[in-house]
């Protein structure tokens, strides 16, 4: 496994047929049976965000989530057209889309765009944001000024022209600053031109393209026979002259024009090339747009419930906002239900589509009461909630009742289900357990000292320091906790792999080299005794105290290591600074947590946390863990994981997990973790919920914030709510949309998703 990478998850492991093989492996999961279906960038759906890492894992290579909902669907903004300033937002669980005006643009980057009206505005949100406020139909028009030659003033000696392919600014100088050419040229205008540069000059100036017709003055006045009507240039030739259209070169800047045909034009040279082309006169209606002042149809729409009125496919519609700014301000709406602001509580009145008004500022008294031992109040059921789901963390902590846990989540979970005082006691495994010490691997469960079992383990064969072969490192490890003793992996392997007989010849000798570097020695081949060298100068490494496993005290790490190689033992540190007296009583109850400059690696740069391995590796300057979705802020040393509370997710703990939410809540109302969603079964489409309100996404006719309302006295169904008799009871009644085959059972036809 030396220099084999594996990453997303994956470990090496040796192949258990060929030693010198490997591969990487991935860990067992057990994902949630969670239904909330995510397409992944490989065009497959999986059932939650948990299976599309572990098929990323399996695979090998990134795995993104390209949207929420199976890739089956279609997205369907696609099939939406957005105006008058709203744009395009898929809903949550992917099955559909509104259009919506940008809440605000505080925060967005500066990014000058150009507007439909000929205006330049700061950024596409604040285009919007200006569209959706003055009703009128502006869309970007380009990317970056509408004039570029507004940043370049003209000045007497050059002018500056916006390119019409490239809309670069083109800086160009005038005819008479032209340096003088060798001769003379006649022009496709008729004009004598002193060089080239002064005739191209000449035509950038009046908007015309210039071209050479031959060298020297013109020979003779040449004109077109009749006027040039429509803003034709007459062009002359080597015999001729003709009129047209094509000199006609217009600037690339944007200063829109309604022409009285109803015709939007750049700029008034595009109307006058227009003309040209057409051979009809396009007197100017007004400066701007043609459709700038059409009026939008949301003027006389009526939106309800703190709906807001959008133009979505050129019909009004009312659609009710989605976020609001995050700021703290609660208030008690008549539901009897708190809010984080009065924003949130119109925007829950308009997904309910029920009239919610303040019943008084700040919080409401819980429905449910004080809730006891990390347990979260739900407002919708009036019970306290515990948030079970705990992300992978390898942090172990020591709990006041005696037991190890494997994360600070897992503790306060089973604090929250058993509705019992627990606290941490310690970071890491616990080290007395019912008055006695947990040695040689054990771990604290309920007071008692217990080896931790090997169930489902790949075979991955070491050899053990006492001579014996393991299947695995686990069973290693469960030998030296069961015999109590020390036994460490000497390599991985068999132990008589590559080593011969055991007699006399190479394959001893090549397995005491093995042995010998193993313990830090040398191989001399040279020596006639002790072939295996302990080349350790300690003299001059300063005294700093350490204890090794053989319960011996050593001045320094140097002098551990020596006696090490020469004794040719597993020996290890056990603690930094002299070994402890051992005490003839057992400890009657949990010792204090020692102060983390005893620790193995020391402190962090708080000087308060302990260090879990070199490089401050798993300390919070490192971790850069949330503060307010983790646990003190570590993380594991290994994965980078961080320590996160119940129900919170993602490597920083800076957001819910699938199936919670109300992340916010921990920061304002220092709640103990995310809330579970619980949406009804049989209700909702998805698992999950608004991350902001808790709303889960319900079947056809479905109301309420969990999805188990029907209205109008019907009947709850997998297809939603059927109104008795008016249900459909055949699949000719009924239209399944977004890949769903109907399906008839006991007389009554629904509509059914495909198992992912």
């Amino acid at each position: 496994c030396r220099g084999m990478l594996c990453g997303f998850g994956a470990v090496c492991e040796r192949d258990p047929t060929d030693t010198s093989k490997a591969e990487c492996v991935c860990k067992r999961v057990e994902c949630p049976s969670l239904v909330a279906p995510v397409c992944g960038s490989d065009s497959s759906t999986y059932s939650n965000e948990c299976e599309l890492e572990k098929a990323q894992c399996s695979a090998q290579r990134r795995i993104k989530v390209l949207r929420q909902g199976p890739c089956s669907l279609k997205d369907p903004c696609t099939e939406v057209t957005c105006s008058y300033g709203s744009t395009c937002i898929q809903s949550t669980n992917g099955l559909s889309a509104k259009c919506m005006c940008p809440l605000g643009c505080v925060g967005k980057a500066e990014q000058t765009v150009c507007g439909s009206d000929g205006e330049d505005y700061r950024n596409e949100c604040e285009l919007h944001q200006h569209a959706c406020k003055s009703q009128k139909n502006i869309r970007v028009q380009y990317q970056g000024r509408c004039d570029p030659c507004s940043d370049s003033e003209n000045s007497l000696s050059t002018l500056c022209r916006v390119e019409a392919l490239t809309r670069q600014p083109h800086l160009f100088g005038l005819p008479q600053s032209c340096p003088p050419g060798n001769e003379p040229l006649c022009a496709s205008d008729g004009q004598t031109y002193p060089s080239e540069c002064a005739m191209t000059a000449t035509g950038l100036q009046k908007g015309i393209k210039l071209r050479k017709v031959h060298a020297g003055r013109c020979r003779r006045q040449v004109d077109c026979q009749e006027d040039c009507l429509f803003n034709a240039v007459c062009v002359v030739e080597q015999l001729n002259a003709r009129c047209s259209c094509d000199p006609i070169e217009c600037d690339g800047a944007y200063r829109p024009v309604c022409g009285k045909n109803g015709r939007t034009y750049a700029n008034d040279c595009a109307r006058r090339r227009a003309e040209c082309l057409t051979t009809t006169l396009i007197p100017i209606q007004h400066p701007g747009p043609c459709d700038l002042s059409i009026p939008s149809p949301c003027v006389d729409k009526v939106c309800d419930h703190g709906a807001v009125c959008v133009v979505k496919n050129d019909e009004p519609v009312c659609e009710c906002p989605e976020a609001c700014p995050q700021t703290s301000d609660p208030v008690c709406g008549s539901d009897g239900r708190s809010y984080g602001s009065s924003c949130e509580m119109r925007a829950m009145g308009c997904a309910l589509q029920k009239p919610i008004h303040i019943q008084h500022k700040g919080p409401c008294d819980e429905s449910c009461g004080k809730c006891t031992f990390g347990a979260i109040c739900d407002a919708q059921s009036g019970q306290c909630v515990c948030a079970s789901e705990c992300v992978e963390s390898n942090q172990p902590v020591c709990g006041s009742d005696g037991t190890t846990y494997n994360s600070e989540c897992e503790l306060h979970v089973r604090a929250c289900k058993e509705q019992m005082d627990l606290r941490v006691v310690s970071q890491g495994e616990c080290k007395t357990c019912g008055g006695i010490v947990c040695a040689w691997g054990a771990r604290c469960v309920k007071n008692k000292c217990e080896c931790t079992q090997c169930s489902g383990e790949a075979f991955s064969a070491v050899c053990g320091s006492d001579g014996i072969n393991y299947n695995n490192e686990c069973e290693l490890r469960m030998a030296s906790c069961v015999l109590k003793r020390r036994i460490d992996v000497v390599k991985h392997g068999s132990c008589d792999e590559d080593c011969g007989s055991g007699g006399s010849g190479s394959g001893a000798e090549s397995c005491e080299q093995d042995r010998c570097r193993m313990f830090g020695g040398s191989w001399d081949e040279d020596a006639e005794d002790d072939r295996c060298v302990c080349d350790f100068t300690c003299q001059s490494v300063p005294n700093n105290a350490v204890c090794g496993s053989d319960g011996n005290n050593y001045s320094n790490e140097c002098e551990l290591k020596k006696a090490r190689c020469e004794k040719q033992e597993h020996l290890l540190i056990q603690n930094q600074g002299p070994c402890a007296v051992v005490s003839v009583r057992p400890a009657p109850e949990l010792t204090a947590p020692q102060h983390c400059s005893q620790s193995v690696y020391g402190c962090c740069l708080d000087s308060m946390t302990a260090a879990l391995g070199v490089g401050l590796a798993g300390c919070p300057s490192t971790c850069q863990c949330n503060v307010y979705g983790s646990y003190k802020g570590t993380c594991d040393p290994n994965t980078g994981q961080c320590s996160c509370k119940p129900g919170v997710g993602g490597q920083k703990c800076d957001r819910c997990e699938p199936g919670f939410w109300n992340f916010r809540g921990i920061v304002t109302e220092n709640m103990s973790g995310c809330t579970p969603c619980n949406c009804d079964a049989t209700g909702s489409v998805r698992d999950d919920c608004e991350q902001m309100s808790g709303l889960c996404s319900c079947k056809t006719g479905v109301k309420g914030m969990k999805c188990n309302v029907c209205p109008d006295e019907s009947k709850m169904g997998m297809n939603g709510c059927d109104k008795g008799p008016e249900s459909p009871t055949s699949c000719e009644d009924l239209i399944c949309k977004f890949g769903a085959s109907c399906i008839e059972v006991n007389g009554q036809a629904h509509c059914e998703c495909p198992v992912p």
